[in-house]
């Protein structure tokens, strides 16, 4: 993906606003080394869903490391994001899951049980009744034909049948896309807390409930 395209594509994930505060924050942070997020922790009861997924062609299955390995994934699959997928599969508690068309992965999408994380270092709350819908990612090839939406759905009854009460997931502040997508899911704002990164570490700052 050249330049051009990607400033689109960043355009059409986030809107102009929220493509340039992230282009803001980026220089920022390369120049001084600290950067911070706004972001929402949502939630929702799972024990009332009752969504019938029954859309034709539309594949899910169980990620292996071996899925990301393709020619579509290379930009995607940095060293940094390789090792984290790699520490997540040798975790029992994170699941990923994963949309395939002709046997192509299009959409990515994973669940921490029982932990509740900004990041895999950093540790909001521990709850074995509740589980973390994180990280869902969409190839720009495939984007357009609901599958973000549809692993929303999808995981929040993988959860009911794992017997999981309450789902969690963390929205940046100016992804208003995804903030549509959870709304739809009935996901509410359950707390607001800020991320600050100074150098390679993490604070975070609670300060609302709401």
């Amino acid at each position: 993906m050249n330049i051009t395209s990607s400033i689109k594509e960043k355009i059409r994930l986030y809107g102009f606003w929220g493509m340039m505060q992230r282009v803001f924050k980026s220089i920022i942070y390369a120049v001084f080394k600290i950067k911070w997020e706004k972001c929402y922790l949502m939630s929702r009861t799972v024990e009332k869903i009752d969504y019938s997924l029954s859309e034709k062609g539309i594949e899910v299955r169980e990620l292996k490391m071996k899925d990301y390995n393709n020619e579509l994934w290379l930009t995607y699959l940095t060293e940094e994001k390789k090792d984290t997928l790699q520490k997540r599969f040798k975790t029992k508690n994170t699941k990923g899951y994963g949309v395939f068309v002709n046997g192509v992965l299009a959409c990515s999408a994973w669940i921490s049980f029982g932990i509740i994380a900004y990041n895999e270092d950093t540790i909001l709350f521990k709850n074995d009744k509740a589980a973390l819908l994180f990280d869902a990612y969409t190839h720009s090839y495939f984007r357009g034909n609901g599958y973000h939406n549809y692993m929303i759905k999808w995981r929040l009854n993988e959860l009911k049948h794992n017997k999981i009460e309450k789902a969690y997931t963390i929205v940046f502040s100016y992804n208003k896309p995804s903030m549509v997508n959870q709304r739809k899911c009935r996901f509410d704002i359950d707390q607001i807390f800020y991320v600050f990164k100074i150098g390679s570490k993490i604070y975070l700052s609670k300060y609302s409930n709401k």
